[in-house]
């Protein structure tokens, strides 16, 4: 997680949001980011107890394959563009 997924998430977040929200925008972020590792540590241990660890871990699994396919189709590419150039294209795409 250290080296792969986990500072791709920071990434995306400094990167994806239009200067004039940037702030606001990854502060709503992060806490949607605490609140879900806050839910999966309360729910994790009642969920083991109740259908035991290899089927948890199987809702896991099939829950990071479903986050794995929406970053694949909905992330962009933001590779050798600066943040003024992806803010213009995104301005330009979807408004």
């Amino acid at each position: 997680m250290q080296g792969s997924l986990g500072p791709l998430t920071w990434l995306v977040c400094s990167e994806i949001f239009p200067l004039r929200i940037r702030s606001m925008a990854i502060g709503i972020s992060v806490l949607a980011l605490w609140l879900a590792n806050a839910l999966v540590a309360l729910v994790f241990p009642p969920i083991v107890e109740g259908i035991g660890i290899a089927s948890t871990f199987f809702i896991f699994v099939v829950l990071g394959l479903v986050a794995l396919a929406f970053v694949h189709t909905m992330v962009p590419e933001t590779r050798g563009r600066s943040l003024e150039q992806l803010e213009a294209e995104f301005r330009e795409r979807y408004s």
